[in-house]
């Protein structure tokens, strides 16, 4: 997967389903261990240095919608 290559932090594993959705991550961000980026066919669009802690899940139940996650946003752990 490309999200890899992008000016990204990742603590792995990242688990990331998408039914057909494309996601679509920003730069700077900070991805701990155990994030669960979820879609069930909406996009999901993330900006940049946003802080996803351990365990965060984020999940776009729409099948059509998109879910778009702004700039600057913290998740604390599990949220």
């Amino acid at each position: 997967m490309e999200i890899y290559k992008t000016k990204n932090l990742f603590f792995k594993p990242l688990i990331v389903r998408t039914e057909g959705g494309k996601l679509n991550v920003g730069e700077n961000n900070v991805f701990h261990v155990s994030v669960y980026l979820m879609s069930e066919g909406g996009p999901i669009t993330i900006g940049n240095y946003n802080i996803f802690e351990d365990k965060v899940v984020i999940l776009n139940k729409s099948k059509t919608e998109p879910m778009e996650i702004g700039n600057f946003n913290y998740f604390k752990e599990g949220a």
